[in-house]
């Protein structure tokens, strides 16, 4: 009977063997399975992770160059204003600092085309002239050939003149002469300087 049970042991033992043997191989496969399932998983993250990176590091350049151009503008525009605006400052210290015969020469015929301009009788108008003039105003009307006019030193401004009637003022002034004629002059003197 010994013999019999040893059997029915040595039996066991190899069904046993045979069964861990075969759940082992099972468990192996699955593993694999699971791990091959698992690093293709990885892989695609990976690979989705590398498209959004890259898909967002473009993006994120390009927003970028797109500042860095809006801002490389935006200091060009503001230095070119800068520019502009210290030409046109600096035609009117011209206008301001002219003196004699440059002086009259330059504004006497301007004084006679805003009277003609006018439609207002000479006897009419006040010119005012400037408080603390360089010129004496009777030099300017008298190149103009206004003769008789009335004229008074009373202005708060630099340079020119001021036509005054009831109905209306002519601003002659050296500044507004220089602000009111720089739109029309800005793209002459844009493409001097900036060709």
């Amino acid at each position: 009977m010994a013999n019999g049970i040893d059997a029915i042991i040595a039996r066991i033992e190899q069904d046993t063997d045979e069964y861990i043997a075969k759940m082992t191989e099972e468990h192996n496969k699955t593993l694999k399975s699971i791990e091959d399932e698992k690093n293709g998983k990885i892989s695609e993250i990976k690979s989705e992770t590398e498209k959004t990176v890259n898909s967002e590091r473009s993006a994120a350049m390009e927003s970028v160059s797109r500042r860095a151009d809006a801002t490389s503008r935006d200091m060009l525009l503001s230095e070119k204003t800068r520019i502009l605006d210290e030409v046109f400052a600096k035609a009117e210290e011209r206008l301001v600092s002219m003196e004699g015969e440059e002086y009259v020469s330059f504004f006497a015929p301007m004084l006679k085309k805003a009277w003609e301009g006018s439609g207002v009788r000479l006897e009419d108008i006040l010119l005012i002239f400037p408080e603390k003039g360089k010129v004496d105003p009777e030099k300017v009307i008298e190149k103009s050939g206004l003769g008789k006019v009335k004229f008074e030193k009373t202005g708060k401004f630099e340079a020119g003149f001021i036509v005054s009637t009831e109905e209306f003022e002519l601003d002659c002034s050296s500044h507004t002469l220089i602000y009111n004629n720089r739109e029309r002059l800005e793209s002459k003197v844009t493409s001097v300087l900036f060709a």
